[in-house]
């Protein structure tokens, strides 16, 4: 019984020791990983190994492009607290686990005398940590203190918010947040208020790595705004958006990618023109995957500026026969408001004859083109806006049409050939 309890006892202490060896492996690891973005570079400054605890300090550097290298890049410090496992209590209570987890920051010292006076009673005003379990997989907590500070060029105030986002090694990511919002004023009183938003997420990772470019994911997003305001000193400086909502669907598998992406608006408001109802709905369907990962991958480079643009627009039209041959279609299943003179609606359509593409000859790019297009809009809404001249003439010459008291078009494009009403028009026409 004795040896039995010695056994237990010793098991009990060297465990945590062991797990420390396991985190600070899995840790470095998932720093390697997240490098996979060119837009940022991580680094590991120290890391400090204890029986029970471990602690690392971190760097986050973003890459700037070719035109601002010269300039001393903004670095962002961060601490990170580790508790080995396999008995956790610092984040969310009692439990059992691999690590528990806090993050603390280091601001520039400009910043961090702002953030001296902000009063969130002795707690610091952003929150993060997590508890990963044996399986790898980890519950990341987020809480944002409301806080205000206040200089002699702007004022910020910023409300309470909350996330809550679970991730899998297998690349489930599932989750919700709320938020209330911000308020930013300078001196000239120019103003930008967002108040409060909601977001959810449920992805799970199809093809790539997780933090990756190349990362294909299948599943959904959803955030709404109640309010955004943007206004500056002269009363006619106003831009307001009442009950924002964007829902994101991804449908992908290693062949194909599929994208719906929604944004709607319940009011859209400035001192010249009021719409309700903004509906812009935009799909794309059949997109090769592997194509797709290449062109984000490219995309990012260029937002990183470690690519010449000159040289990614060549490799990109190295990825279009790929790109085609799945019969990609683009679409706006909707572009449509309400506004004080009546209702306005467009679709579009666009996908590619594969009988005329020629993988060797670019300029077949545009005759491939096959495009759809049609709409309606109150023809009082652009009388409105001085435009009463320009709409006679385009329908004396047929290019729109009259029916009851809207302007209408039926739009296409083929062989390289632009018909408006079915009247052909030149490509700079508009």
């Amino acid at each position: 019984m004795k040896k039995l309890i010695i056994i237990i006892l010793a098991l009990v202490l060297i465990t945590p020791f062991l797990i420390g060896l396991k985190v600070e492996t899995e840790y470095r690891i998932l720093i390697d990983n997240m490098n996979a973005d060119p837009t940022y570079h991580i680094e590991i400054t120290a890391f400090n190994k204890g029986w029970l605890t471990s602690d690392a300090k971190v760097k986050i550097t973003p890459v700037l492009p070719f035109n601002e290298q010269e300039q001393s890049p903004f670095e962002l410090q961060l601490i990170q607290n580790l508790q080995h496992g396999p008995l956790l209590w610092r984040t969310n209570g009692l439990g059992f686990g691999l690590v528990d987890s806090s993050i603390s920051f280091e601001f520039p010292a400009d910043i961090q005398q702002q953030l001296n006076k902000v009063n969130t009673s002795n707690k610091e005003p952003l929150s993060i940590t997590s508890r990963t379990s044996f399986d790898l997989s980890s519950k990341i907590h987020l809480e944002l203190l409301p806080f205000k500070i206040i200089d002699n060029q702007f004022e910020v105030e910023v409300k309470q918010g909350t996330s809550l986002l679970t991730v899998t090694p297998d690349g489930q990511l599932k989750g919700q947040s709320s938020w209330g919002g911000i308020s930013l004023k300078d001196e000239l009183n120019q103003q930008i208020a967002i108040e409060k938003s909601s977001t959810n997420i449920d992805m799970t990772l199809v093809t790539g790595e997780m933090f990756s470019p190349n990362a294909i994911f299948a599943g959904m997003m959803d955030l709404s705004i109640e309010s955004m305001v943007a206004s500056g000193n002269d009363p006619t400086e106003k831009l307001t958006f009442k009950n924002m909502k964007l829902n994101a669907q991804s449908d992908a598998n290693l062949e194909t990618v599929g994208f719906k992406f929604a944004l709607s608006s319940q009011l859209i408001e400035s001192a010249f023109q009021k719409f309700e109802d903004f509906n812009f709905n935009f799909q794309i369907e059949n997109f090769d995957t592997k194509t797709s990962q290449a062109i984000s991958e490219l995309l990012t480079k260029v937002q990183a500026g470690t690519v010449d643009p000159m040289q990614s627009s060549v490799q990109f039209q190295d990825m279009l026969p790929a790109l085609i041959a799945k019969n990609p279609i683009i679409k706006i299943t909707q572009l449509g408001a309400t506004t004080t003179s009546g209702k306005l609606n467009n679709q579009l359509q666009v996908q590619f004859d594969q009988q005329i593409y020629d993988a060797n000859n670019p300029m077949t790019m545009i005759t491939a083109i096959n495009a759809t297009a049609s709409g309606y809009a109150p023809e009082v809404f652009f009388n409105e806006l001085g435009m009463a001249a320009n709409i006679e003439q385009l329908v004396s010459q047929q290019y729109l049409k009259r029916e009851n008291d809207n302007l209408t078009y039926q739009f296409s494009f083929k062989n390289g050939q632009a018909l408006l009403n079915n009247q052909p028009i030149p490509l700079g026409m508009f």
